[in-house]
C-alpha cells in the first residue's frame, strides 16, 4: 500500500487494538411478538406486514399474494360447484358450474382477461345438481362436462360439447337410479386405454366407474369397484407406480381412509391395501408434494393433512398442516407461488379460502395464507390462470350470496416490512456497519432503516432508507446501546420476490467513538466513503498542534501510520492509497482530543 502525506510528517507503525462486536440474524421462523429488549436476536422479531417469515431455512421473502375479487356472475342463486377449462377452444379458460336448484351452465371468458363474462345454459330443469367438472371426453380439444345430481333419480351425467363452441350439447345419463347422496364425481382412466372414464361414489351405493367404451363419450359401461357405504370421497391415482390407476377412498362405514389396488389394470379386480389413517375425511386429492415422482395424499376434515407416499403405498408419512381456518371442507393442489412445487388450497365450511405454501422440505412447516374471509360461505373453489397473466387465480362460488367470482393477484406494487426486536448491546457502542445478504431479482429491492437510543421505550425516528450495506457513521448516535432495525422488501412484479438471508450489525465495544465534546480540533472523516482504494482523511486544528493519525482494520492491525508532527492551524488532509476492500478506522490524537472515524473500501 502507499501512504501519501500531503501536509508534512513521517511514516510509522502505531500499535492499537480494536475487536468489533456483531449482532446477526439469519432466521425469523420463531415469529412476531417480541418487541422488548433482547441480548440475542434469535429467531423472533417484533412485527411484520406483507412478509413471509415461516420459511426454510428461515429466510424472509415478500408475501406477494395480495388478492383482489373480480366478478363472473353476481346473480346466480344457489351457486354451487364450478370447474375451470377452455370450453370453447379459443385459447383462454372459461368456467363451468351449476347451482343447487336446477341448472348446469358455463361462463364464457369473452376476451381472455377475466373481465367480461357471458353465461350459457347447458341444462335447465335439472333437479338438484350437486357437482360438475370439465374434461375433454372425446379428444376434440374442447371442454365437455361430467356431473351428478343430488335427488333420488338424477344419478350421474355426461354433457358432450357437440360443436366445440359450447352452444350445442348432447346429454347422456350414466346412471338413472342412484340413491340420494351422490357425493363424488371424478375423471379417471381405470382401464388404461388413454381416454377419460368417470368415477362416482354415493352415500349408500359404494363406488362405481363408467368406461368410455370407444373414446367418444357416447357409449358407456358401468363397473363396480367397491360396495363401501357412507362414502365421503374417492379419487384415483397410480399409488404403487405400476402404470395403472388405483383408488383412494374415505368412508364413514369403516371409519377409515385407505387405498385399493387396481389388480388387473383394467378396473375389474380390486384389492384393499394399506390403511392410510383410521379417520374419514371430507375431501381427498393427490399430488407429488415432495418431488419424488410418487403421488402423495391430501386430506381434510378436522384439519388439513398430507400423507407422503413411501415405498409405493406401503408406508404413508402423515403431516398436519395445522390450519387456522375452522373445519376445512375441500382441498386441492396447485403451484400458487410459481416456485415449481405443489402448494395446497381450499375452503372451510363457512367463509374462508386459504392456501398453504409448500416449504420444499419434508417435515418443515407449511405457511398458511389467507385469500378471502367473506360472508356467505363458499361452496365451490378451483384454481387456474383465468386472466392469462401466468399466475394462479382462484375461482369460487358463494351459494348464500348467489355469486360466482374469481380472485387474482393485485396489480399494485407489493411491498412489506419486518421490524426486529429491540437489541441491547449491553455496552456503550461505537457503531460501525450494517451489512446484509439478499437475493434481489430484477424489479425487486431490499432496504433497511435503523434507529438507536438509550431509552428502549423511545427509540425515536427511523433513519433514512439504506439501499445498500453501509457504515453507520452519522446515522446512529454512538453510545446509544439499544438498537432496532426494519427491513423493507419491495417488488414491481407480483410474481417475483426478493429474499433476505441474513443481516449483520457491527460496533466497536470500546466506547471511544465520541470522546469529549469537540470544540477546537476535529477529525472530519474520510472522502469518498465508500471508496475504491484511495481515501482522503481530513482534519482541522484551530492553532499549531501536535497531531498523530493512525489507520487500522477491525482486527486491530495497523495498516497505515503517521508519525506525530506539528501542524499549523487550519484544514489539512492526508491520502491513503492501495487499501484492500474492507472496513477501517482512522484515529486522530491532537492534545487532549481523540477522534475516530470509520470508512469503507470496496472493489
Amino acid at each position: 500500500m502507499r501512504f501519501t502525506l500531503l501536509s508534512g510528517g513521517l511514516l510509522c507503525l502505531v500499535s492499537f487494538s480494536v475487536q468489533a462486536e456483531v449482532a446477526v440474524q439469519t432466521d425469523w421462523s420463531g415469529g412476531p411478538g417480541v418487541s422488548w429488549p433482547v441480548i440475542e436476536l434469535g429467531t423472533q422479531f417484533s412485527t411484520s406486514s406483507g412478509i413471509e417469515w415461516l420459511r426454510f431455512p428461515g429466510e424472509l421473502s415478500l408475501s406477494r399474494m395480495t388478492w383482489v375479487q373480480n366478478p363472473i356472475d353476481e346473480d346466480y342463486p344457489g351457486a354451487s360447484s364450478l370447474d375451470c377449462m377452455d370450453i370453447d377452444d379459443d385459447g383462454d379458460l372459461d368456467v363451468a358450474g351449476c347451482d343447487s336448484i336446477s341448472s348446469v351452465v358455463w361462463w364464457e371468458n369473452l376476451d381472455g382477461s377475466g373481465v367480461e363474462w357471458t353465461r350459457h345454459t347447458i341444462a335447465a330443469g335439472f333437479d338438484s345438481p350437486r357437482r360438475v367438472l370439465a374434461v375433454d371426453l372425446d379428444d376434440d380439444e374442447d371442454g365437455d362436462l361430467i356431473g351428478t345430481g343430488d335427488s333420488w333419480k338424477k344419478g350421474y351425467w355426461v354433457w358432450l360439447n357437440e360443436d366445440g363452441s359450447g352452444t350445442e350439447w348432447s346429454e347422456i345419463q350414466l346412471s338413472a337410479y342412484w340413491s340420494f347422496g351422490n357425493r363424488v364425481i371424478r375423471p379417471c382412466d381405470m382401464d388404461g386405454d388413454g381416454d377419460p372414464d368417470v368415477l362416482g361414489a354415493s352415500w349408500f351405493n359404494g363406488i362405481y366407474w363408467w368406461e368410455n367404451v370407444d373414446g367418444t363419450g357416447a357409449s358407456w359401461v358401468e363397473h363396480t369397484a367397491t360396495n363401501f357405504n357412507y362414502m365421503l370421497d374417492a379419487c384415483c391415482e397410480d399409488v404403487d407406480s405400476d402404470g395403472d390407476e388405483d383408488l383412494l377412498v374415505t368412508s364413514y362405514d369403516y371409519w377409515m381412509t385407505q387405498w385399493m389396488e387396481n389388480v388387473d389394470g383394467a378396473g375389474t379386480v380390486w384389492q384393499p391395501r394399506e390403511i392410510i389413517d383410521q379417520l374419514p375425511f371430507y375431501s381427498l386429492s393427490t399430488a407429488d408434494l415432495d418431488g419424488d415422482s410418487s403421488p402423495d395424499l391430501i386430506a381434510c376434515g378436522a384439519s388439513v393433512m398430507t400423507y407422503m407416499n413411501r415405498q409405493q403405498g406401503i408406508v404413508w408419512q402423515p403431516y398436519n398442516l395445522q390450519p387456522e381456518m375452522q373445519n376445512p371442507l375441500f382441498t386441492r393442489s396447485f403451484d400458487l407461488d410459481c416456485d415449481g412445487d405443489q402448494d395446497i388450497y381450499g375452503h372451510d365450511v363457512n367463509s374462508t379460502i386459504a392456501w398453504w405454501e409448500n416449504p420444499g422440505s419434508p417435515g418443515s412447516p407449511w405457511e398458511e395464507h389467507l385469500v378471502v374471509n367473506a360472508a356467505g360461505g363458499f361452496s365451490g373453489v378451483d384454481c387456474a390462470d383465468l386472466n392469462g397473466d401466468g399466475f394462479a387465480d382462484i375461482a369460487c362460488t358463494c351459494r348464500d350470496a348467489g355469486t360466482v367470482s374469481w380472485w387474482g393477484l393485485a396489480e399494485t406494487v407489493p411491498s412489506g416490512y419486518l421490524g426486529s426486536s429491540i437489541f441491547d448491546t449491553q455496552m456503550d457502542p461505537y457503531w460501525l456497519w450494517i451489512d446484509w445478504t439478499a437475493s434481489e431479482p430484477t424489479g425487486t429491492a431490499v432496504s433497511f432503516q435503523v434507529r438507536a437510543s438509550d431509552d428502549p421505550e423511545d427509540l425515536g425516528d427511523w433513519s433514512d432508507t439504506l439501499s445498500a450495506p453501509c457504515a453507520l457513521t452519522g446515522i446512529l448516535e454512538d453510545c446509544d446501546h439499544y438498537l432496532q432495525y426494519r427491513v423493507i422488501l419491495e417488488s414491481a412484479d407480483p410474481g417475483s420476490t426478493p429474499v433476505l438471508e441474513d443481516v449483520t450489525i457491527s460496533w466497536n465495544p470500546l466506547g471511544i467513538g465520541g470522546g469529549p465534546e469537540i470544540t477546537e480540533s476535529l477529525l472530519r472523516g474520510a472522502e469518498p466513503n465508500p471508496s475504491s482504494g484511495t481515501v482522503t482523511l481530513r482534519f482541522t486544528v484551530p492553532r499549531p498542534s501536535t497531531v498523530m493519525l493512525t489507520v487500522y482494520d477491525l482486527a486491530g492491525r495497523v495498516v497505515a501510520g503517521h508519525q506525530q508532527g506539528e501542524y499549523p492551524g487550519g484544514a489539512h488532509q492526508v491520502q491513503v492509497s492501495d487499501l484492500a476492500p474492507g472496513i477501517y478506522l482512522c484515529r486522530m490524537v491532537a492534545g487532549e482530543y481523540i477522534g475516530i472515524q470509520r470508512f469503507v473500501v470496496v472493489d
